[in-house]
């Protein structure tokens, strides 16, 4: 499923289904790809995760809590054997 909202300024949701319980995994690349943050919500059961308070939620932060700046970031996702890849802007 998309993230959203794309662009974002403050934050980013990204929501997700599960046809069998997995672990979950969002790593986020700049445009150089280097890794910015990594997002690991750990083992998740079946189920739908779409609403924002189930979705796993990114604040435009790297791993040293430092905004990020405006561009186009690649993310990745990983759910068990599924893997997907889009892209994410930050407009402030």
């Amino acid at each position: 499923m998309p993230c959203y909202p794309n662009p974002f300024q403050t934050g980013v949701w990204f929501p997700y289904e599960l046809a069998e319980s997995s672990a979950i995994e969002i790593k986020i690349y700049n445009i150089a790809g280097e890794l910015v943050q990594r997002l690991e919500p750990g083992m998740q059961s079946a189920g739908s995760y779409v609403t924002n308070d189930k979705a796993v939620y990114w604040d435009g932060r790297n791993q040293s809590g430092e905004r990020v700046a405006n561009g186009i970031y690649v993310y990745m996702f990983r759910a068990g054997g599924y893997s997907a890849t889009g892209k994410i802007g930050i407009v402030r």
